[in-house]
């Protein structure tokens, strides 16, 4: 019965935990960090960014606090999203078949429901990384960071039509690369997905 209400009440703490992460924006948690870490306890200088030119390790300290306020509402997505997939798989046939023949919960777990949930979660996976890597604006704007968003608004500010036509293309070529790294982990993972061609 403890172990029970204890499951409850760890349930109930991840999804609030998630739900609230989930829900404040990557700009205002950059504003959170920028205030806390910087202001109040002075880990980094705001808006004083480092060139790896000039630093390595002060370049890689000043990129961690953008990281992490681009990372945390992701990553709240990512773990409420495989544990609403894993939940579901769990509720198969499969499952039951597959306790039946006597595997152990962690072979199941591990060798056929992560499996099968992580499916949906890839998707989610590689149109978030695209994202990413096709550039944050509103975060490299809180935090001063010279990156792709901020020359791309700088370019269209200034009606510079070839760096924006390069910006849009590499941003494309992203997002095509990444869903195509999605297509082959998909055949990698779902052996049906083989078969079926």
């Amino acid at each position: 019965m403890w172990a029970k209400c204890g499951s409850r009440f760890l349930d109930a703490v991840f999804g609030v935990l998630t739900q609230v992460t989930m829900a404040v924006p990557s700009f205002f948690l950059g504003i959170l960090v920028t205030y806390l870490c910087g202001i109040v306890l002075k880990w980094f200088v705001p808006g004083g960014y480092i060139s790896y030119q000039e630093n390595m390790t002060g370049f890689l300290a000043y990129l961690l606090f953008p990281a992490i306020s681009i990372a945390l509402p992701k990553i709240a997505m990512t773990a409420r999203f495989l544990r609403n997939s894993m939940l579901t798989e769990m509720k198969l046939d499969y499952v039951r078949t597959a306790y039946s023949k006597g595997c152990s919960k962690n072979q199941v777990m591990f060798g056929h429901v992560l499996k099968n949930a992580m499916m949906p979660v890839i998707t989610f996976l590689g149109m978030m990384i695209a994202e990413i890597l096709a550039g944050s604006i509103v975060v490299e704007q809180v935090f001063a960071l010279p990156g792709i968003g901020r020359l791309l608004i700088s370019s269209v500010g200034t009606r510079d039509l070839p760096v924006v036509e390069i910006l849009i293309l590499y941003i494309t070529f992203v997002v095509i690369f990444v869903y195509f790294i999605v297509d082959i982990l998909y055949r990698v993972i779902d052996p049906r997905i083989r078969k079926s061609e």
